[in-house]
């Protein structure tokens, strides 16, 4: 690709579109020539969304990958045609910096109000358990959001949808007001264990910020949850009963 800029007396690889035959599908996907498709139509305003894709790329939770911005905005990635939304682009920016870049209690109890988020993390017999975690930092989410489809980045990708169409401004306050609306107007099934679980972490903060840094154990028979703090070689465990249904 080197050699065909310099022949062709082509300072910017901008004109991507010429070279596509150099270049693997590895180095550049379909979000990469995307990104190039939009920075070579958007001339007049190239720096400023370069610096936002920049900005977005370096958060911790996306590690890179932002794909998931644009699926947030519903953009198709394999059209670069449209005009780029930047100010709707810079506003979930903002959004995910006070959010998923900082993970709180209160955040994790709103996004919780969106569905169970938290991951398989294996089984235990000797507990007759399916474990389950609930990450605590940025990467966590960065791990679910830039993944193939899954029930558990439906939900991210949901919260972050809302959260854009319904909040004007971002601002800290603002964010803050959202999540605890979120909060109180959450409904949930009595008759579901993993809904009696995300009704109990939603509304205790207490138990919420112990399950970030342990794990979250179901039995098979969906009848009891608890926080496992330690699971010991010798069968002795150290946990708090979460659920237990009648």
């Amino acid at each position: 690709m080197v050699k065909a800029l310099k022949k062709d007396e082509v300072s910017s690889v901008l004109n991507f579109s010429i070279y596509e035959s150099y270049v693997s599908k590895g180095l550049l996907n379909q979000c990469e020539v995307f990104k190039f498709n939009i920075l070579n139509k958007e001339i007049a305003l190239q720096s400023e969304i370069e610096n936002s894709f920049w900005e977005a790329e370096n958060l911790k939770n996306s590690q890179g990958n932002i794909q998931y911005f644009f699926e947030v905005l519903d953009l198709n990635i394999e059209d670069a045609k449209s005009a780029f939304p930047l100010l709707l682009f810079n506003k979930l920016l903002e959004f995910v910096k006070l959010t998923f870049e900082i993970p709180s209690d209160l955040m994790r109890q709103a996004l919780l109000t969106f569905g169970s988020y938290y991951t398989w993390h294996g089984h235990t017999v000797r507990l007759n358990s399916n474990r389950y975690f609930l990450g605590i930092a940025p990467s966590f989410y960065g791990s679910i959001l830039n993944t193939v489809e899954s029930v558990e980045k439906g939900f991210l990708i949901e919260f972050l949808k809302d959260a854009t169409k319904n909040i004007d401004l971002i601002t800290n306050d603002e964010v803050k007001n959202w999540l605890h609306q979120q909060v109180e107007d959450y409904d949930y099934d009595a008759d579901s264990i993993y809904s009696l679980i995300d009704e109990h972490l939603i509304n205790d903060a207490e138990f919420l910020n112990f399950m970030t840094k342990k794990m979250l154990c179901i039995n098979y028979d969906n009848d009891e949850a608890y926080l496992l703090a330690k699971e010991k070689v010798t069968g002795e465990h150290s946990y708090q009963i979460l659920i237990a249904k009648d």
